[in-house]
């Protein structure tokens, strides 16, 4: 009996920390021709910034904690996973934690006086899609 009790513990901290994780990596989206990648959101234009923080508030820099379960350790849900650039197009690529861990891509085009990031758009993709997603966005005529 104890054995059980044991074991239905363990399967019960894997389910509210990281033993779950392992599943939710997203997998490396080659960077396509003519596409530039960056790798700091301090690299986009300020409008980008600003209209993606105004989207989802505060958001960790890539490989940072953060919260990837419902569980606040860190105190942020969100992390930057990559950021391509094509023109005046910007797609960025974020994880979401919580109860429903998922991976939102938002697409913004910069104005052209470079004061206001126009045209958002927010796709909710999960790791097997994001690369797919965020080609999609980042070579949308429409």
């Amino acid at each position: 009996m104890r054995y059980m009790t044991w074991v239905a513990a363990l399967t019960l901290a894997c389910i509210v920390s990281a033993c779950g994780q392992q599943s939710r990596a997203i997998p490396w989206c080659k960077t396509p021709p003519g596409i530039s990648a960056v790798r700091r959101l301090e690299q986009t234009p300020e409008p980008i910034r600003r209209a993606l923080h105004d989207a989802i508030g505060d958001i960790a820099a890539p490989g940072e904690p953060f919260d990837v379960t419902d569980v606040s350790e860190v105190g942020i849900d969100r992390r930057l996973v990559f950021i391509w650039n094509k023109g005046r197009r910007w797609v960025l690529v974020t994880e979401h934690g919580g109860f429903a861990y998922n991976d939102p891509v938002f697409k913004y085009d910069l104005s052209a006086d470079d004061q206001r990031a126009e045209a958002p758009v927010e796709v909710t993709a999960d790791p097997a899609t994001v690369c797919d997603i965020a080609l999609g966005l980042i070579n949308d005529d429409g």
